[in-house]
């Protein structure tokens, strides 16, 4: 709404300075300077104004306001052109040559013509409209110089602008290479560009590098078309547009990792918006996504599992990311609705999918559901649902259902089913589950032989505790096994109706920590048999190890 308030406060002084020279339009050109003069001057704004030429068809001049060393707005040329069907003169079209505008940006937000702002306030705070000015008018501003100081830094802009009614029919601007400071962030503008026709074309260019702590933006390009585009002003701003597309690139981005040639291609279809104190959006949107990187893998995890390792990097490498979706705002509530799965591919076959998201927004919160998955060659297989997370006052809580099947260190062949409850804040998080967990395990492989195969458990959340609590990468794991079996290969037993208590810790994928077997029957699998089943306990330390590349 910054831009409506500007174009008011433009057009405010247009009119002023319309029906001021209207009313020179009776007098003698001496005369009307010191009028002009003596007009301004009771509003204590200094003044220079220059009659060339008054007549029935219309009149020109030049004028400077403000300190006369540093005027607030300046035109070498003002031409004003008359109905000529009216007796009393009707300002039908103002024409500004070469003006020059000085203004500022407070803190507040609210654009200011110092050394005229309480001449421009009283302008705006008149009622009613000038008989003298039509309703029609169109205003022309050729060859200006807009000189825009703001809290983040000075900008200069230049260009051709044309107005009807106080709508923008034409505008061809262009913004010099500047160093804008904002909320942290350095950002180098290069080129800045807008150019817009009365056939409904729009175009906007803009060429920066930004860098804000560890995060930094090389040589960004983000371009915007709109075709069919078209803005109504009234109380309200209406805009509306068939088509907008919004194209971004960048040789790199730098957050954590080094990302190369990232690209973002947005396609907006059925825009429709109406801004005010209401303001309402509405958009059927397409994106692609494309970035390259070189991401460093985990020294431990490739120690670990050096298959799942190269899985992971391999697919990194490039990723590439397409969407559709509806974007809506009402008031101050705003969803997103995917039309069709969001898909994520990696360079290797990796593929992250989220076949429902819905979100729904508020100043207070935002609610979100949605059903995700992963899958690819030598990656992890998993399933997420939420029919519900909750963001609010900076912490996340809802519920999930997970599935997974994965390989990983020590465990070959897992399987685990869960659903629960789930919260984030401040980096810290927690998962409970609402039931016990299955779990199976092919095989429990910590050396050079399986010590365990064919392992089934329910895991369940121990009284009082989170079964999964974290914070950045450091995490523990805290359970109690129940109804537990396994095949012991190197025994040639089998051990069932087992239970028992599971901790472990770790930072990332290196982890350790025990498993206490509190209660389980051992059964002699060989023929004959060399033992009667017997109860056992034990306590079994388990610590992350190199394990081989499959």
């Amino acid at each position: 709404m910054q831009g409506m308030t500007a174009k008011r406060w433009i057009i405010a002084v247009l009119i002023g300075l319309a029906v001021l020279l209207l009313l020179l339009w009776l007098a003698r050109a001496r005369i009307a300077v010191q009028f002009a003069q003596s007009y301004f001057r009771s509003h204590g704004i200094e003044s220079t104004v220059e009659i060339g030429a008054l007549g029935l068809s219309g009149g020109s001049g030049r004028f400077a306001l403000g300190p006369r060393d540093n005027p607030t707005i300046a035109a070498e040329r003002i031409e004003l052109y008359f109905d000529p069907l009216h007796w009393i003169p009707r300002v039908v079209e103002v024409r500004l040559v070469n003006p020059v505008v000085r203004a500022r940006l407070d803190e507040s937000g609210k654009v200011r013509l110092e050394a005229l702002q309480e001449w421009i306030d009283s302008l705006q705070q008149q009622q009613g409209k000038s008989r003298f000015v039509s309703d029609d008018l169109a205003v022309s501003l050729t060859g200006l110089r807009l000189l825009f100081a703001t809290p983040s830094g000075a900008l200069d802009v230049g260009g051709d602008v044309k107005l009807v009614r106080n709508v923008p029919v034409s505008a061809s601007l262009r913004v010099r290479p500047a160093t804008i400071a904002w909320q942290g962030a350095s950002i180098q503008l290069r080129a800045a560009s807008l150019d817009f026709n009365s056939g409904g074309h729009l175009a906007v260019r803009l060429a920066a590098s930004a860098k804000k702590g560890d995060l930094a933006l090389r040589d960004a390009n983000i371009s915007l078309d709109a075709t069919g585009f078209k803005w109504v002003s009234d109380q309200r701003l209406f805009i509306s547009a068939p088509q907008v597309a919004v194209n971004f690139s960048a040789a790199s981005l730098t957050a954590g990792q080094v990302f190369t040639a990232p690209k973002l291609n947005l396609m907006a279809r059925d825009l429709a918006a109406r801004l005010g104190q209401e303001m309402t959006v509405r958009a059927d949107l397409t994106g692609a996504a494309s970035v390259d990187a070189k991401l460093a893998v985990s020294k431990t995890l490739l120690a670990q599992d050096r298959a799942l390792a190269q899985a992971v990097a391999a697919n990194l490498a490039h990723l590439d990311l397409d969407f559709r979706g509806r974007v809506e705002q009402r008031g101050n509530r705003t969803s997103f609705l995917l039309t069709a799965p969001l898909q994520m591919r990696g360079a290797r076959g990796g593929l992250l999918q989220l076949s429902t998201l819905r979100l729904a927004g508020t100043p207070e919160g935002v609610t979100a559901s949605l059903q995700a998955s992963l899958s690819g060659k030598g990656l992890p297989a998993f399933k997420l649902a939420s029919d519900k997370l909750t963001w609010r006052d900076g912490v996340l809580t809802g519920d999930a259902a997970l599935s997974a099947r994965f390989n990983y260190a020590m465990m070959r062949g897992a399987n685990v089913t869960t659903q629960g409850a789930l919260s984030w804040q401040s980096g810290r998080y927690t998962f409970q589950p609402s039931q016990c967990a299955r779990a199976t395990l092919s095989a429990f492989h910590p050396g050079a032989s399986d010590l365990a195969r064919d392992v089934r458990a329910n895991i369940c959340a121990t009284a009082g505790q989170p079964m999964i609590a974290g914070e950045g990468a450091a995490w523990t794991f805290t359970g109690d096994a129940r109804s537990a079996s396994a095949f012991l290969p190197l025994g040639n037993a089998q051990v069932d109706q087992a239970a028992g208590h599971l901790a472990f810790e770790g930072v990332g994928s290196d982890f350790h920590g025990t498993a206490t077997v509190t209660a389980g029957q051992v059964s002699d699998r060989l023929k004959p048999i060399r033992f009667k089943p017997v109860v056992s306990r034990s306590r079994l330390r388990c610590r992350s190890a190199r394990m081989p590349s499959k």
